[in-house]
């Protein structure tokens, strides 16, 4: 098999064999017309980079190389006047990231210009000064979905304009343009079925096909001035700095190596081994970070799907419905820009609030349900900033369902712990299992989910040592174990998990009305 690798100018193409990888997979270069000399005379383009830190598969950072010299700027908020907060774990794999780019880039000959807003003021401050000083007359930036983020879009648009500086948004967030998606969902398929597989295959069905994704940029960089250094943004502590580098390597060669040995040796049994726990980092992706945060583009990844398929004939359409879901996640932000905060359906509200469940809530937060596998997630949670997708829905069920806690409790608690804290995709989905949402999940049974999604044991018992010499039979019900096989000290269930039981004195009125171990593949 080959890789093709495009480097030096736009005609140039070199072949370096790459092991077991779909020959068809074919990378498109942008076609540069300039000479090194040509865009030294034009004037440069400000590139600005927030979740998009790459430089493969980059559609404004090879549009602005194609005709100018670039300065590409990244501007961190003390205080962000708009767009998602993030806990330290998110920030620390940002620190990553940007040190990662950093380098990168300077291997191109461009320079990343790393700027700090201080508090009540926003990034439209920082990149007119920057393009103020190199002499640029426009930015070009990729868009961002969420309602936060298009005001701050329309915000610093319009003071980049009045300052008369031209401005230009390109997509590559998502799979296709969310505004685009939105306007065929409400024009042409509607908004029947919303929520449903179907209605978003109908939605993209009407959409222009996926294109190939973009090969890196020949790059120019222009002269620049001041930056700071990523250690000086203070975007987290050493200490978390280091906890989540010890799990997460955050770089754009990382995402494409994570991404290769997946197609290569996990994306043909997606479909039987998506829900398994205990194959995290063997069967399953685990690229939602780095989609997140843009140091893979989705496109890159849908095109080696689908390239896989062809090559040697698997089913990769469980897998692509999974990116499918990021889709329709923004396209119900877009419909719903309120569902971070408000439930899509009130009436199905049945939740207790946080302040007369705090032993249950902080119980769930740290870990000491009771429950192993609920338990183990959300220690690996708080640990490195992950959680499967199936883990995720049995905590989310759980905490929603057994222990009618609001949704909006946990949905907190997941933006502050994870590294790929998606505001779309996390109120989706905890609206799905709180029953909220359009389309509600089934409840699911801690134990009976935990024998599906943990088949051996392994991951349960690497996140709770103290379950470590208990047999494979009681892992996921140490309660029934006899104290002469296993230990005694075991946390007290709070809530008995059994539908058909009454519950503990904890909470009686937490008890469920129906429990399944389905699951409704949301994350």
């Amino acid at each position: 098999f080959y890789f093709v690798f495009f480097c030096g100018g736009p005609r140039r193409v070199y072949r370096m064999k790459f092991p077991s990888f779909p020959r068809s997979l074919r990378i498109r270069t942008p076609r540069i017309r300039r000479s090194r000399s040509d865009q030294s005379l034009a004037e440069p383009i400000v590139v600005w980079l927030r979740r998009d830190l790459r430089v493969t598969d980059h559609q404004a950072l090879s549009a602005a190389a194609a005709s100018a010299e670039v300065v590409c700027v990244y501007v961190h908020e003390e205080q962000p006047v708009a767009g998602p907060v993030h806990g330290p774990s998110a920030r620390a794999f940002l620190r990553g990231a940007l040190e990662a780019l950093q380098e990168s880039l300077a291997d191109r000959g461009v320079r990343l210009v790393l700027k700090v807003a201080p508090a009540g003021t926003g990034a439209e401050v920082a990149l007119t000064e920057v393009a103020g000083l190199v002499g640029a007359s426009k930015v070009v930036y990729t868009h961002l979905y969420e309602p936060s983020q298009q005001q701050e879009d329309e915000r610093v648009c319009a003071a980049l304009h009045s300052a008369g500086i031209r401005t230009e948004g390109f997509h590559g967030y998502l799979l296709h343009d969310a505004y685009h998606l939105e306007k065929v969902a409400r024009d042409d398929v509607g908004l029947s079925g919303l929520g449903s597989l179907q209605h978003i295959e109908q939605c993209v069905s009407h959409l222009p096909e996926v294109g190939e994704p973009l090969a890196p940029p020949k790059l120019v960089g222009a002269k620049v001035f001041a930056s700071v250094s990523v250690s000086e943004l203070n975007l987290c502590s050493d200490a978390d700095y280091d906890r989540i580098l010890a799990h997460w390597a955050p770089s754009e060669i990382e995402a494409r190596q994570r991404m290769n040995r997946f197609v290569h040796s996990a994306l043909e049994n997606f479909k039987t081994n998506n829900v398994r726990a205990d194959l995290l980092g063997k069967e399953s992706s685990t690229l939602s970070p780095y989609l997140y945060w843009g140091l893979l583009s989705p496109r890159v990844v849908y095109t080696a799907a689908k390239s896989a398929a062809v090559e040697w004939g698997i089913d990769v359409e469980p897998f692509l419905q999974r990116l499918l879901m990021r889709e329709m996640a923004y396209l119900h932000l877009r419909i719903f820009p309120d569902m971070a905060r408000k439930s899509i359906r009130p009436s199905e509200e049945k939740a207790i609030g946080e302040p007369s469940k705090e032993v249950l809530v902080n119980a769930w937060k740290s870990g000491r349900t009771g429950y192993p596998l609920v338990d183990a997630g959300l220690v690996e949670l708080r640990t490195t900033g992950f959680m499967s997708p199936p883990l995720r829905e049995v905590a989310a069920s759980f905490l929603t369902r057994f222990c009618r806690v609001d949704w909006r409790v946990g949905l907190r608690h997941f933006q502050e712990h994870l590294v790929d804290a998606d505001e779309a995709i996390g109120a989706l989905a905890w609206q799905t299992a709180a029953g909220t949402a359009l389309v509600a999940s089934d409840i699911l049974d801690p134990v009976l989910a935990a024998r599906k999604c943990d088949v051996s044991g392994d991951y349960t018992r690497k996140w709770i040592p103290a379950l470590a010499q208990v047999p494979a039979k009681y892992v996921h019900c140490p309660w029934e174990v006899d104290p002469r096989q296993g230990p005694t000290h075991w946390p007290r269930v709070l809530v008995d998990g059994s539908p058909t039981k009454q519950v503990s004195d904890a909470d009686r009125r937490a008890t469920p009305v129906r429990a399944s171990s389905k699951w409704s593949l949301r994350w």
